[in-house]
């Protein structure tokens, strides 16, 4: 589809500090098999900002470079949020049903 997808992850202020990629523990390898963007933030820059202001600004940023961001807040904490994973357990099952398990 062309579609790229840009994460906003947190990370323990003295992990950011030595580096700032994490490696691919937890869904990090996934999100890099499939090309995601990772945009990693200290813990206490999120606490401070929050999740809509750093997403806003990083859609803001995107929109500067000419393309068109939507904004999706963290995991299911919204209706769009739980609606993709109910979407992605569909296809996961119909993927399944027909044998495409590879």
């Amino acid at each position: 589809l062309g579609l790229e997808s840009y994460l906003i992850l947190r990370q323990a202020d003295d992990k950011l500090n030595d580096s700032v990629d994490p490696g691919l523990c937890g869904n990090l390898l996934i999100n890099r098999l499939v090309g995601a963007n990772l945009r990693m933030v200290s813990k206490s820059e999120y606490v401070k900002n929050g999740q809509f202001k750093l997403v806003s600004t990083l859609a803001d940023q995107l929109t500067e470079q000419g393309k068109k961001p939507y904004k999706i807040a963290v995991g299911g904490s919204t209706t769009v949020g739980a609606w993709g994973y109910l979407q992605f357990v569909e296809e996961l099952r119909q993927q399944i049903a027909a044998g495409k398990t590879e």
